[in-house]
C-alpha cells in the first residue's frame, strides 16, 4: 500500500499504520448492531455450540435492549449487558452440578477465549461478548427441556416464558424481530443459487408440492437476473433430474413459473449422487455458474426427508462440494439423518431440521437462508483480481487462502471511483468496524501484508476473511481487490528514532550513532552536518544493509573537539509508484570539559568493590571526588581519593552501585559517566514472603509465595527448596523449583500437610516453617466394609456396615447412601447418617440386592452387592384362573393357578378349598398341595359354591371369589316311600306313594314305573305314572298282587320293597 505497511504479528492482533486490531466486544459499555454481530461471529466461528440457535441469539439482543441502544442497558443497577441476562440466570450458567452439559462448554470457552467462566462476575456482562456468552449458555440450560422454535411466534413464547426478566410478552418479541428484519434487509449484488430437492418415494407428491412452494418463496425473495442472482434447480431420487440451469432463465417470473412446473419422480434417496451433480453440473461455468475470478458466492440449498441410500458416498460427495468452495445449507424434514445434514452443510448454523412437512415450518427458515446468503463469502484464488461496484453501505465478502508456508499474502485494495473500507480478519468470516484485525479506509490504492510467521499458532489460521464496504456518499464505489502470495507490499522510507537527540561529550571522547531506516524498496542513506555532507577528518560514516527490509548507517566521531559541535542529519530516500519519498532524523552534539578515562570497577567480595581510572596525559589533579550511589536504596555518598583508585567496603551483598569520578584541578570538573558495579552474591538472610496454599482439588495443591525482601536476598535466587510433610504418615518430600510456585499432585484428600520453603542463591537461606494446610475433602476411595444384611420381617430388613478404612475416607462421612434393587429391577435410594438402617415397606419373601456408599462431599464407590431375602408371609392374593371340569354326577376336577409371583409372599405349601352345597347349605373343606384336585363323593344335581386360598408356612392368604360347579342328574339312589293302597275291590285298587327322599332323587323325577306281579298266574305288568298315584282295574277277584315302584329321572332308580295287595272276593 502506498504510504503504509501492515504486518500480522500475532494471532488475533495486527499492528498496522492503516488501522490495527480492534475488538470492541470486550470493552465495557459498547453497543450497536456491529458489536452484536461481531460478538455472535466470535462464538459461531468456534465449535463450542454445535446446535442451531435459529437466529435467536441475534434477535434476543434486539428484543432486550435494541442492541444496547436502550438507555437502560448500562444503568447502575443493570449488569446483564446487551442481552440483559438476569443475575439468577447468569448464576444458572455456572451451575455445572445441575446441568452436565455446561461443563464441557465452559472448558471450551476457557481453551478458546481464555475466559475462566466460573471466575467471572455478573458485572463482567457489561462487556458485550461476555453478555453474549451468558445468553448462549443460558439458552443451552433451557433447551435441555424446552427446544428452540424456528418460527418467530414460537420464539416469542420461548423468550417471554423462559428468558426475559423485563416482563416482555410474545407480542413484544415479534414486534422487535419484525423491526430487526427491516433493519437487516440486505440486497445481494450477485449470487449463484442452486436448489437440490429430494423427490424420492418417501416424500410423496403432496409434500413435494410443499417443497416447491418453499423454493418458490426463497427464489422470490431475491433480485433474480443474469447480472445479479442466478437460480438453478435439480431434484434427485434414484437418479438426478436437472430441471433448469443457472443460465436457463434470466427473469424472476420465468424462474418462478419453472419452479411451479417441477415434476415429481419418486424412487430411492441417492443424496451423494445429487451432491456430485450439483458440484459438477449445477455449478459448471458452461451451465451458467460465474467463474471464481468474479467473486460471486456459490450457494447450494439441499432439502431432504430421509437418510441417503449410500451414506458413505454422501459423506465423500459432501467433502468434495466443500472443497469446491460451494456454500451449502442443509434442510432436513421428518426422518432426515442429523449426521448427514451436519456433513452436508458448510457449518453448523447452516443446518435446519423441521419435524414434519409443513409450509409454515419451511417458510420459517426463509429469513435465515436469505440473511446468511447475504453474507456468503466465496473462496477466491490468489492472483485473481475481483472487480465490483459496491453501493454505499453495502458490503461484499471474500475469502483468500493463507498459504501453509512462510510467504504469507499481500492484499490490495484499489479504489478507482468513490471510497471504501476493507476489514480483514483471520478469526471471523464477517469482520466489521467492531471486530477486525486490519482496517483500510481509502479512496485510492492501499495494500497490506499478512505474515504467517508472526502468528502465535500459524496452523490455526488458514483463511483471511475480507469485508469491503462502500463508503462514498455518491453511491458508486468501484473497487478492485486482489491478493498475491508473498510480501509485495510497498512502504515509504521511515527512520527509527535515535536513542538520543542531544549528546554532551567530553573533550577527546568518541561518539557513535546508528541511523536505521526501513522501506520498500530499501532506501538510500546520507549524513549531513549543518546541511552539507560531512568533511571532518575524524568523522566516519558507513552504510550497511543488515536485512532485506532494513538499512543502517553508522556515524563515528573520535577524539572529539569543539569543531565537532553542531547538528548532524541522517537523510533517507526511496522511490515508490507515486514518486520519490524522503525522511530525516537529526541529533545535536555538545562538547564538555575534562573527564577521567579508563574508568572501571570490579567486585572484590559480597561487601566490597574496587574502582580505577586515568587522566588524559598532561594533567595533574589535586585530588578526586568519588561519588557512590546504592541503587537499591538510593543512598549515596562522596569521598576524596588522592590516587587513581579506590577500594570501597561495608557494602551490601549483590547490590548495584553507580560510581562516578570528578577531577579537581583549580576547580572541579564534571563527574564522569556512571559505571555500575555489583557486589558478589551471598546466602539469603531472609525467608520467603506471603506464602499462599491454594488447594485446587482434594489431591492437588498450588503453593505460591514471594521472594524474600530484596535487601535480604543477597543475590540471584537460583531456585527454591520446597519441603512438604504429610502429618498423618510423617512422610516428607523435597522438591526444587526456579519459580515462585509449586504444584503438588496426588496428595491425600483431607490430610494435613506442612510446608517449609527456603530460597537458594549460592547456598540455602533460612526456611520459612509452620505453613500448614488441610486438603479439601473428596469422595471416599473405598466403599463401606463388612456389609451385612438380615431380614427382620416379611416387610423389612436390617443393613449394617463399617465405615471405609480411615485412610480412604477422604473427609468427614456425612451420610451413607443405600441402593436396594427389588425383583422388578426398580431401585430404592435411602440416605442415613448411621452405620445401620432398617429398610421397611419391602415385599415379603423377595430377594433384594443391597449396596452401600459413603458420602463426604460426594459419593464414594459402592460396596459389592449382597443379597437378602425378606421373611415369608401369608399370600396377599388368592389363586387365579380357577376352573372346574365335572367328570361325573359324583366327581369333578378342580384346577387353578397360584397367586401372582409378587403376591405369593413365600413358598405355597398347600391350598384350602371351602365348599358349600347351595341347595342344602351344607359345607365341607378340601385340601391340596398341588394346583389341581380330583373331588369325588359329590351328589348329583347339586350346585357347589367354592372358594380357594393359598397357604404358606406363615398362614392362609385371602380367599378367591366364589366360583360354582353343578353336577348332572343321575338315576335316583333310593325308591319311592310310603307305598300304600286304597279303594281295593274285587277287580281294582289304587296305589299311593311318596317320592324318594330329596337327597336321593338325584335329579328331576320325570315319571314312575309301577311293576305288578299277578301271583296266581306269575304274569308281570309295568305301568307308567306321572304322579304319585295310580289306579288299576280289570283285575281278578281274590288274586294277590305284588307291587313295587321305581322313580325315573335320567335313568330308573331302584324299585321299592314289594307291597302285597289281595283283591276282594266276588
Amino acid at each position: 500500500m502506498t504510504g503504509n505497511m501492515c504486518r500480522l504479528i500475532c494471532f488475533l492482533i495486527f499492528f498496522c499504520s492503516v488501522n490495527g486490531s480492534v475488538d470492541f466486544t470486550t470493552v465495557e459499555g459498547t453497543n450497536g448492531s456491529a458489536i452484536v454481530v461481531a460478538s455472535i461471529a466470535k462464538i459461531s466461528r468456534t465449535s463450542i455450540f454445535t446446535d442451531n440457535d435459529q437466529q435467536m441469539l441475534r434477535r434476543i439482543a434486539y428484543a432486550e435492549t435494541k442492541d444496547g441502544n436502550d438507555l437502560r442497558t448500562y444503568s447502575s443497577n443493570e449488569n446483564g449487558g446487551i442481552w440483559r441476562v438476569g443475575e439468577s440466570k447468569y448464576a444458572a450458567t455456572k451451575d455445572t452440578s445441575s446441568n452436565r452439559h455446561l461443563e464441557p462448554k465452559i472448558q471450551a470457552i476457557s481453551t478458546t477465549f481464555g475466559i475462566e467462566w466460573l471466575s467471572t462476575n455478573w458485572t463482567d456482562l457489561r462487556k458485550p461478548f461476555y453478555s453474549a456468552l451468558a445468553a448462549r449458555l443460558y439458552m443451552l440450560v433451557i433447551t435441555q427441556s424446552i427446544p428452540l422454535a424456528s418460527n418467530i411466534n414460537g420464539q416469542g413464547s420461548y423468550w417471554a416464558n423462559y428468558f426475559t426478566s423485563s416482563g416482555g410478552t410474545q407480542s413484544d418479541y415479534v414486534t422487535a424481530v419484525n423491526e430487526l428484519l427491516i433493519l437487516q434487509n440486505c440486497s445481494v449484488n450477485a449470487l449463484d443459487l442452486y436448489f437440490v430437492m429430494d423427490a424420492s418415494g418417501s416424500v410423496g407428491s403432496s409434500n413435494f408440492q410443499l417443497m416447491k412452494n418453499f423454493v418458490y418463496n426463497i427464489a422470490n425473495s431475491f433480485n433474480v437476473g443474469s447480472d445479479s442472482v442466478r437460480v438453478g434447480v435439480m431434484s434427485f431420487a434414484s437418479s438426478n433430474s436437472y430441471h433448469f440451469h443457472l443460465n436457463t432463465y434470466t427473469t424472476k417470473s420465468s424462474v418462478l413459473t419453472a419452479i411451479n412446473n417441477l415434476p415429481y419422480s419418486g424412487g430411492y434417496t441417492y443424496t451423494g449422487q445429487a451432491l456430485d451433480g450439483m458440484r459438477t453440473r449445477g455449478f459448471s461455468t458452461s451451465n451458467g455458474a460465474r467463474p471464481s475470478s468474479q467473486g460471486v458466492p456459490r450457494v447450494g440449498i439441499v432439502i431432504t426427508d430421509g437418510q441417503s441410500t449410500n451414506p458413505s458416498a454422501t459423506l465423500t460427495a459432501a467433502t468434495n462440494v466443500h472443497n469446491a468452495g460451494i456454500i451449502v445449507f442443509a434442510i432436513g424434514i421428518a426422518g432426515a439423518n442429523q449426521n448427514e445434514l451436519n456433513a452436508i452443510a458448510s457449518q453448523p448454523s447452516y443446518v435446519s431440521f423441521i419435524s414434519s412437512f409443513s409450509l409454515a415450518l419451511l417458510n420459517s427458515l426463509q429469513y435465515t437462508i436469505s440473511q446468511e446468503s447475504c453474507v456468503a463469502s466465496p473462496d477466491v484464488n490468489l492472483g485473481e483480481t475481483i472487480s465490483d461496484n459496491i453501493g454505499s453501505g453495502e458490503t461484499k465478502y471474500l475469502n483468500y487462502p493463507l498459504p501453509n508456508n512462510d510467504q504469507g499474502i499481500t492484499i490490495v485494495l484499489n479504489v478507482t471511483n468513490g471510497s471504501a473500507t476493507l476489514y480483514a480478519s483471520t478469526v471471523v468470516s464477517t469482520p466489521n468496524e467492531a471486530f477486525h484485525d486490519v482496517q483500510i479506509t481509502t479512496d485510492r490504492y492501499e495494500d497490506v501484508y499478512i505474515d504467517p510467521a508472526n502468528l502465535t499458532n500459524p496452523s490455526s489460521a488458514d483463511t483471511v476473511y475480507i469485508a469491503i464496504e462502500g463508503t462514498s456518499n455518491s453511491g458508486s464505489n468501484q473497487v478492485q481487490v486482489s491478493a498475491t502470495q508473498g510480501d509485495t507490499s510497498t512502504d515509504p522510507v521511515a527512520i527509527e528514532k535515535f536513542t538520543k537527540t542531544n549528546f554532551s561529550k567530553n573533550f577527546g571522547a568518541t561518539i557513535t550513532v546508528v541511523c536505521r531506516a526501513s522501506g520498500k524498496p530499501l532506501p538510500a542513506l546520507i549524513w549531513n552536518k549543518g546541511g552539507v555532507p560531512i568533511t571532518a577528518s575524524n568523522v566516519y560514516a558507513t552504510n550497511t544493509i543488515i536485512s532485506n527490509t532494513t538499512i543502517q548507517s553508522v556515524i563515528t566521531i573520535t577524539n572529539i573537539n569543539f569543531d565537532n559541535e553542531g547538528i548532524y542529519q541522517c537523510i533517507g530516500t526511496n522511490t515508490l509508484p507515486g514518486g520519490l519519498t524522503s525522511y530525516s532524523k537529526s541529533f545535536t552534539l555538545t562538547v564538555i570539559g575534562l573527564i577521567v578515562t579508563n574508568f572501571t570497577g570490579i567486585p572484590i567480595s559480597s561487601t566490597s568493590i574496587y574502582l580505577s581510572w586515568a587522566l588524559p596525559a598532561g594533567y595533574t589533579p589535586q585530588y578526586y571526588l568519588v561519588n557512590v550511589n546504592e541503587l537499591e536504596t538510593n543512598h549515596s555518598w562522596t569521598f576524596h581519593a588522592v590516587e587513581s583508585w579506590a577500594n570501597i567496603i561495608s557494602l551490601h551483598p549483590y547490590y548495584t552501585y553507580g560510581c562516578s569520578v570528578a577531577v579537581v584541578l583549580n576547580e572541579t570538573s564534571p563527574y564522569s559517566k556512571y559505571i555500575f558495579v555489583t557486589t558478589h552474591q551471598s546466602v539469603p538472610t531472609g525467608v520467603i514472603q506471603f506464602p499462599v496454599l491454594n488447594p485446587t482439588s482434594s489431591s492437588e495443591l498450588n503453593v505460591t509465595w514471594m521472594a524474600p525482601p530484596l535487601n535480604q536476598q543477597n543475590g540471584i535466587i537460583s531456585y527454591y527448596i520446597v519441603v512438604i510433610t504429610e502429618k498423618a504418615t510423617n512422610i516428607t518430600y523435597h522438591n526444587t523449583t526456579n519459580l515462585t510456585w509449586f504444584y503438588y499432585f496426588n496428595l491425600h484428600p483431607y490430610y494435613e500437610y506442612s510446608i517449609d520453603i527456603a530460597a537458594v542463591t549460592i547456598d540455602i537461606g533460612p526456611f520459612l516453617t509452620g505453613i500448614n494446610v488441610t486438603m479439601p475433602e473428596s469422595a471416599p476411595s473405598s466403599s463401606p466394609i463388612d456389609v451385612h444384611a438380615a431380614n427382620i420381617s416379611s416387610y423389612s430388613v436390617n443393613i449394617s456396615w463399617l465405615p471405609p478404612p480411615a485412610n480412604r475416607q477422604n473427609g468427614i462421612i456425612r451420610w451413607y447412601e443405600i441402593l436396594i434393587y427389588d425383583p422388578e429391577s426398580e431401585i430404592f435410594d435411602l440416605t442415613v447418617s448411621t452405620t445401620y438402617a432398617v429398610i421397611t415397606g419391602l415385599s415379603p419373601y423377595c430377594n433384594y440386592i443391597v449396596s452401600v456408599s459413603a458420602y463426604t462431599v460426594s459419593n464414594g464407590p459402592y460396596s459389592e452387592w449382597i443379597t437378602v431375602t425378606t421373611s415369608e408371609d401369608a399370600p396377599s392374593a388368592p389363586p387365579d384362573d380357577l376352573n372346574a371340569t365335572v367328570t361325573s354326577p359324583y366327581s369333578a376336577l378342580l384346577t387353578w393357578d397360584p397367586p401372582p409371583n409378587d403376591q405369593m409372599n413365600g413358598v405355597i405349601i398347600s391350598y384350602v378349598i371351602n365348599v358349600v352345597i347351595l341347595e342344602t347349605r351344607e359345607n365341607f373343606t378340601l385340601y391340596s398341595n398341588t394346583t389341581s384336585l380330583f373331588v369325588d363323593g359329590l351328589r348329583p344335581f347339586r350346585t357347589f359354591e367354592c372358594i380357594i386360598a393359598a397357604v404358606t408356612n406363615v398362614g392362609v392368604g385371602p380367599y378367591s371369589a366364589i366360583f360354582t360347579l353343578s353336577t348332572p342328574q343321575d338315576a335316583p339312589s333310593s325308591s319311592p316311600v310310603q307305598v300304600r293302597s286304597m279303594s281295593v275291590t274285587s277287580r281294582s285298587f289304587s296305589l299311593y306313594w311318596d317320592p324318594p327322599s330329596y337327597d336321593d332323587q338325584n335329579g328331576v323325577i320325570n315319571y314312575y314305573i309301577i311293576r305288578i306281579i299277578e301271583v296266581e298266574t306269575d304274569v308281570t305288568s309295568e305301568y307308567t305314572s306321572y304322579t304319585t298315584v295310580i289306579s288299576l282295574s280289570s283285575l281278578h277277584p281274590a288274586y294277590t298282587y305284588y307291587c313295587s315302584i321305581a322313580a325315573y329321572t335320567v335313568a330308573l332308580g331302584p324299585f321299592s320293597i314289594q307291597f302285597n295287595i289281595t283283591t276282594d272276593e266276588d
